[in-house]
């Protein structure tokens, strides 16, 4: 290869890692963002036993379908979902949903709410669900919550009770706090909505089913 041509080609290369490393050095990438929900409060505080009562109810976790078992945060635009490439949640919704849900049914006093279900307890009811909905929905700028939960006998041996939940909260703006704290507030609508739910219709449905 020609001197000169030799020279130019160097001349190029260190150009082009000089544009890399200027790259690295001053250019933004996006980086991830990890979204907290805030959990229901249990009404004790830490060190302090609590005496349950009423029926026990074992709670299994929600499930939710297959393309929603992730933890990236979900924008909707009509009927098309679009996972975030840069927001995501601490867990997958199911689980979310199933901390959210338990902590605060642990907190009522009607009834003993058992989670993670234990199969060998002496237990008068199962609680089953599955989280239908868990997404930013862009064009309305909301937070949407969609539950389906049941309500069983003894080790799931006959269906008691159903009840759809969905809750909508409006968003101030489309950025990752914005959208926490909407979730935040609607993990709580909706499980103090199957915690009203229980202690209605459910309780009854589990006396007459004794």
């Amino acid at each position: 290869m020609p001197r000169t041509r030799k020279s130019l080609v160097c001349i190029i290369l260190a150009a082009l890692c000089l544009s890399v490393l200027a790259g690295c050095v001053g250019g933004t990438v996006p980086s991830e963002q990890i979204l907290r929900i805030d959990q229901p409060e249990k009404g004790q505080h830490a060190g302090e036993s609590r005496q349950f009562s009423g029926p026990m109810i074992l709670m299994e976790n929600l499930d939710c379908f297959p393309a929603l078992d992730r933890s990236a945060v979900m924008l909707a635009r009509g009927n098309v979902l679009t996972p975030s490439s840069r927001w995501y949640w601490e867990g997958a919704p199911a689980a979310i949903a199933s901390a959210s849900i338990a902590s605060h049914l642990q907190s009522l006093s009607e009834f003993t709410l058992v989670w993670p279900s234990r199969n060998r307890l002496e237990h008068e009811a199962m609680l089953t669900g599955r989280v239908e909905a868990f997404e930013v929905r862009e064009q309305d700028s909301v937070m949407k919550i969609s539950l389906h939960m049941s309500l069983w006998t003894e080790r799931g041996k006959r269906l008691l009770l159903t009840r759809g939940i969905e809750v909508t909260e409006p968003l101030s703006t489309l950025n990752p706090q914005a959208i926490a704290k909407a979730a935040s507030k609607g993990m709580a609508t909706a499980s103090s909505r199957i915690g009203e739910w229980l202690r209605t219709e459910g309780l009854k449905a589990i006396a007459a089913a004794r």
